[in-house]
């Protein structure tokens, strides 16, 4: 007895056609049971406005009279000349005198000359940048007065009349 396959048969495949009808149908559905949602929310809305419009309104009591502020007579005040406190430690800003305002007499810092460091490194600096100079070991060296833009500029002021 030879073996027999049972082969189930494949359900058919929804045709394109087919597929786009079941998606708007469903989009359809969709946007019905949002509309109402909405409606009823609407209508929960307007019930509790009607709730509260019918709802007797009970009076809010006034506030007690406060006395007015007292007022003062304003004082001309001489300007304060004052300059940032010299750490955020400090909560006060140090008073200069008028005839200072400008920190003229505290002295700046004195900023430190170049050392031997400094020196050194601007030297390697120039080194690197000399062969871009407009030398003769240059290979597009060309002596002042025989470039074009020279050239040009010169014809230029004797059209002119200048030179």
């Amino acid at each position: 007895a030879e073996p027999v396959l049972e082969v189930a048969e494949a359900s058919p495949r929804p045709s394109r056609r087919q597929r786009k009808l079941e998606a708007q149908q469903e989009v359809k559905t969709r946007i019905e049971r949002l509309q109402q949602e909405w409606e009823e929310k609407k209508q929960q809305r307007k019930a509790r406005r009607q709730q509260k419009l019918q709802a007797p309104q009970q009076p809010v009591p006034p506030a007690p009279p406060q006395p007015p502020p007292a007022q003062q007579p304003l004082q001309p005040q001489p300007p304060s000349f004052s300059k940032p406190a010299a750490s955020a430690g400090l909560r006060h800003a140090v008073k200069v005198p008028l005839e200072d305002h400008w920190d003229l007499k505290g002295g700046a810092p004195i900023v430190p000359r170049p050392g031997s460091k400094e020196e050194r490194s601007v030297e390697e600096a120039g080194k690197k940048s000399r062969k871009f100079l407009n030398r003769p070991d240059n290979p597009w060296f060309k002596p002042k007065g025989s470039c074009d833009v020279v050239a040009f500029g010169d014809a230029y002021a004797r059209a002119w009349g200048v030179g």
